[in-house]
């Protein structure tokens, strides 16, 4: 039989969808848990999984600390629907207003971070999903950045900064203006030697037909004809990144890609891959030759770093 508190704390099972009130074991938070409270309200969304990739050695240790930073109330958790045949649903780490508050007064974080928090209520099945992947894609990023020598991430953008819109003559008739709104699931700049290359990230699920992909592509080709980017970010050119789910959703993007530029063989501002080209046990894979160009069928893929296959 428990003896303490403390034995009576272990004990216990605890509960997966409320915080206990009993759970008397103190709390000090740690650079790390700042950390983690920090990237957890940037990322908006994240799972244990992805969280130990970042921050722990193993998955054990981080849903250990996470459950406990959660039982204290800096973070907040919600759970994605369980689908048919799966265990219990997975558990989703999000920023909470005490953790935001903590982040204020002890990291030196700035109010944007709080703006994130509570997150744990709101958002669909699909935009969790579709957030999850682009954090996937994020992740990888940065440990293959942090993982590959004379690579360096400059920075990463996901906020409302990166959304415009942008104003074009649709086809041939002058009368037929288009506006389209672009809002990337991601904007980077890396740094391989001294060159410096910037990409746009699209996460596509395959939710989106082809005649609204082929709007928001002529965005980005008018955006930079117009030279937009140059004016906004300081940047002399950049590539548009499609992550996407299948082969066959991949080329069929391709083909969308290809009617960009009437008569013109479509854009090279188009790089596609799919989602198991790259994953966090390998994250140096998503610098690896796994890219298709929109603008050409020799087959080659080619490494946002610039060797082709």
């Amino acid at each position: 039989m428990p003896t303490s508190k403390t034995d009576s704390n272990k004990s216990k099972v605890r509960s997966r969808y409320k915080r206990d009130a009993a759970y008397g074991l103190p709390l000090q938070v740690i650079k790390r848990d700042l950390k983690i409270l920090e990237v957890v309200g940037d990322y908006r969304l994240l799972t244990a999984y992805q969280i130990s990739k970042l921050f722990f050695n193993s998955l054990h240790k981080a849903r250990k600390r996470l459950f406990r930073l959660w039982q204290h109330g800096f973070l907040d958790r919600r759970f994605q629907p369980v689908r048919l045949g799966e265990g219990a649903s997975q558990i989703l780490y999000t920023l909470s207003r005490k953790g935001a508050q903590l982040l204020f007064t002890r990291g030196g974080v700035s109010g944007e971070t709080q703006k994130s928090a509570p997150f744990a209520g709101r958002g669909s099945a699909l935009f969790v999903e579709h957030t999850l992947k682009r954090n996937d894609f994020r992740i990888a990023l940065t440990l293959a950045c942090s993982a590959t020598a004379d690579v360096k991430l400059l920075f990463w953008r996901q906020d409302s900064s990166i959304k415009d819109v942008v104003t074009f003559l649709n086809g041939r008739d002058r009368h037929a203006v288009r506006r389209v709104p672009i809002m990337a699931d991601g904007f980077f700049s890396i740094e391989h030697g001294n060159r410096k290359k910037s990409f746009f990230v699209e996460i596509d699920r395959g939710t989106v037909g082809n005649k609204r992909m082929l709007a928001r592509m002529k965005g980005y080709y008018h955006l930079w004809l117009q030279q937009r980017h140059v004016q906004k970010y300081g940047i002399k050119s950049f590539r548009v990144l499609v992550t996407t789910m299948s082969v066959a959703r991949m080329d069929n993007l391709i083909k969308t890609a290809r009617q960009v530029r009437e008569g013109n063989g479509g854009s090279g501002l188009f790089w596609f891959t799919t989602f198991n080209q790259y994953d966090l046990e390998r994250p140096q894979s998503i610098l690896a030759p796994i890219w298709k160009r929109s603008v050409t069928e020799n087959g080659n893929r080619y490494s946002l770093l610039g060797r082709p296959a």
